[in-house]
């Protein structure tokens, strides 16, 4: 077997000009209505505004846009309702969705088959955090697992917390992923940040006859 390391580094810098929207009212109070399932608190840190800001529509527009983009919620729709000469109440109603499914995995022949299971939770414990763990026994390299995680609002900031498991018999992959993307149309800076850790077994075949294996070694570590 041979062994094989390979490094990369990136660096990029990702800058937008503001887009501000004319100030309106002051809010006074947000109320969040029909969750189920989901922690209210997870509704109100995806919300562009709060009590003491003033509110523009297209802040009001923007937030919607980002809502509808939570695979765990459904029909969303923001209004404001006027209490004084300068001040509003925002409703936000919502409806969770269902959120976890369970997918059976099958492949291959009689006597070569690959088999196993998906389950996945894109709204974890009502907190909008993605859990997936895959089992699957494939027929020429065995038993692997997977799993995936990711956390949109890393200890409660704007960025977001991506990280991927895999370990078989003939290797791992692992990597992690922080990210903090354009969240609003005034927002002037994103960055990614990856590191990725690998070892595999590679087979070459020649007339359906494994001819050579060889080992595969990398760490990668990018930033943007």
């Amino acid at each position: 077997m041979s062994a094989r390391v390979s490094w990369c580094v990136c660096v990029c810098l990702l800058f937008a000009a503001p887009v501000r929207g004319s100030d309106g009212s002051i809010v006074r109070n947000v109320r969040i209505v029909g969750l189920t399932r989901t922690r209210l608190e997870v509704m109100h840190r995806e919300l562009l505004f709060k009590p003491g800001d003033r509110l523009s529509t297209s802040v009001i527009d923007e937030t919607a846009r980002n809502l509808r983009a939570l695979l765990f919620l459904g029909e969303i729709d923001v209004r404001t309702r006027q209490v004084a000469t300068d001040s509003i109440d925002v409703i936000v109603s919502v409806r969770d969705l269902y959120s976890r499914a369970l997918t059976p995995l099958l492949s291959g022949e009689p006597g070569e088959l690959s088999y196993g299971v998906v389950g996945l939770d894109y709204n974890l414990l009502g907190s909008g955090q993605v859990l997936q763990v895959t089992a699957l026994h494939d027929a020429v390299t065995g038993n692997e697992g997977e799993v995936f995680y990711r956390a949109p609002r890393w200890f409660g900031s704007r960025s977001a917390l991506t990280g991927t498991a895999r370990l078989g018999g003939e290797g791992f992959d692992v990597s992690l992923r922080a990210t903090r993307p354009f969240y609003r149309l005034s927002e002037r800076w994103s960055y990614w940040v990856t590191t990725r850790g690998t070892r595999e077994l590679v087979r070459l075949y020649s007339a359906q006859t494994e001819a050579e294996r060889y080992e595969e070694i990398g760490l990668t570590r990018r930033l943007g």
